[in-house]
């Protein structure tokens, strides 16, 4: 009451004659005036300073974060407390619904829904190991048989080129390929390309009666561009084929909304950046095609497409549980999505642009294809200099970076020699003016 009487005088109400506009005007005003000081408060300052959350050593300038990724301090310790309740009881861990580590991935799922927006949401959303596994299992379930064909890209990741060889001979599947030369003209070349082919296929007489699939990467791996997958889907859905989309390197680095590109098949890994425990991904299957999808260790049967997923023989299913950490390191810590997006994206197109100013070379895409994390930026070295190539890949080795080219399988698609940098939010122009100085000092004593 003192309290009260003290402030009184403060407190007096004032009678405003106001109009149901002028409230709803002063109340946008208050309400714009809160957003704003809240937006202040959760403002992060990216760059070094966010390294403590890392565990990086002292001597280490992280580049490859879309390689194996890096996971938090936080999440680490997360992990580590989940490990700790799976021994405690580890029947409960594995086997109950309520307490155990199905609950958590059941929980992962649905934030991961909220992320990519599937058109039924989470049920449409099973966790795996990483793209790898996933692309088997959906090969596999698929029951390619003789004549069947895939349509691919030149840029298809290495390892997936293994896997597409192997079932060519064990199969003897066709596999189409569409050539792209780089650095890419932009996304009407590559939807071009991608057309031609698609087309040529779905008027050969000898596939009319077999089956057709597609498969295209969301974000090449070497060099790195953000390809047109939207409309990459409903050309090859309008010429027949199965469309499957490899988004090993989307999800935490770019948008993904499944509803609206509207893939048969989607994965991505979670470890890469999104930040969760290495071996955590998830796959999305089109409702058509998951009575006949099973992964790639059968070991539950269900009615189910999200049961046959829940458990896949004995493992260590806490990767999958950090989904949620991950999730809420992104937000308490980093601001959130859009925030960690928009200074990565930005990071990655200023580091390119001044990487490729100070060479003399460019960036390998466009800045339509480059809306990303990464950027993949040709290196000063004359075509097919493989002594070079190597020389400026050992400096930057110990940087975690990925040099490309040349080799015979990349000069044939017309790769040059190229730097593959991956922004993230520990670092900065600096850490871009470091490799610039690196490459110029080692090919400068090199030609010496």
């Amino acid at each position: 009451s003192e309290l009260r009487g003290s402030l009184a005088p403060r407190l007096t109400p004032v009678r405003l004659p106001l109009d149901n506009m002028k409230i709803s005007l002063y109340l946008r005003v208050f309400m714009a005036m809160a957003c704003m000081l809240a937006c202040r408060a959760s403002m992060v300052e990216f760059g070094h300073s966010l390294r403590k959350y890392w565990n990086f050593d002292s001597n280490t300038t992280y580049f490859q974060h879309g390689s194996y990724g890096v996971t938090p301090k936080q999440v680490l310790a997360a992990a580590a407390s989940y490990a700790t309740i799976a021994e405690t009881n580890p029947n409960q861990w594995m086997t109950s619904e309520d307490e155990g580590y199905r609950k958590y991935i059941g929980d992962a799922r649905a934030a991961l829904a909220r992320i990519v927006n599937p058109p039924r949401g989470a049920q449409d959303i099973v966790l795996i190991e990483n793209a790898s596994g996933g692309i088997n299992g959906i090969l596999r379930s698929l029951g390619l048989e003789q004549g069947d064909v895939l349509l691919i890209l030149s840029s298809a990741y290495e390892p997936f080129l293994n896997l597409y060889e192997w079932l060519e001979k064990t199969l003897s599947i066709d596999i189409v390929t569409v050539p792209l030369e780089w650095p890419l003209a932009g996304n009407q070349y590559v939807l071009d390309g991608w057309t031609k082919y698609a087309q040529q296929v779905a008027a050969d007489p000898k596939y009319a009666n077999k089956r057709k699939v597609a498969i295209m990467s969301h974000i090449t791996s070497y060099p790195a561009v953000v390809m047109p997958v939207n409309e990459a889907v409903a050309i090859g859905r309008e010429n027949g084929f199965t469309v499957i989309i490899d988004g090993a390197h989307c999800l935490g680095n770019v948008k993904i909304d499944l509803t609206e590109m509207d893939p048969d098949f989607y994965f991505a890994n979670g470890h890469k950046w999104l930040y969760s425990a290495r071996g955590s991904a998830f796959l999305y299957v089109k409702p058509q095609y998951q009575d006949a999808n099973e992964p790639t260790v059968v070991d539950s049967i269900g009615d189910a497409f999200v049961d046959r997923f829940v458990y896949t023989g004995t493992r260590d299913y806490v990767p999958f549980v950090t989904i949620n950490d991950a999730i809420k390191f992104r937000n308490k810590v980093l601001g959130g999505e859009d925030a960690i997006m928009a200074y990565n994206h930005q990071l990655a197109t200023d580091g390119g642009a001044y990487l490729a100013k100070l060479w003399n070379t460019a960036v390998m895409a466009p800045p339509e294809m480059m809306q990303m994390s990464i950027t993949s930026v040709a290196l000063p070295i004359k075509e097919k200099n493989s002594t070079e190539c190597n020389a400026a890949a050992a400096a930057l080795k110990n940087m975690g970076m990925v040099v490309g080219g040349p080799s015979d399988a990349v000069a044939d698609a017309g790769v040059p020699c190229f730097v593959r940098l991956c922004a993230q939010v520990y670092l900065d122009m600096d850490d871009f003016k470091k490799v610039g100085a690196i490459v110029t000092g080692t090919l400068s004593k090199l030609r010496a």
